[in-house]
């Protein structure tokens, strides 16, 4: 729907029309949020990887000790 003397500055939003740049500014921040998060699970499973490699190897090496 264009409105006279808007020419596309704004877009439809949960609260009617809402400035384009501030529809951008917001999108980039969920992006940025979006790759933080991936980037903390990645982190997050390498750690559960190793943890669990190491307590194998603890575990490993107790039933070694005692079978």
């Amino acid at each position: 729907m264009a409105l006279p003397g808007l020419r596309g500055s704004t877009v439809a939003g949960e609260g009617g029309l809402v400035p384009r740049q501030a529809m951008t500014a917001a999108r980039n921040s969920l992006t940025e949020k979006a790759e933080r998060l991936r980037l903390a699970i990645v982190q997050t499973l390498d750690r559960v990887r190793e943890n669990s490699g190491a307590l194998a190897q603890a575990v490993g090496q107790r039933l070694r000790m005692t079978g």
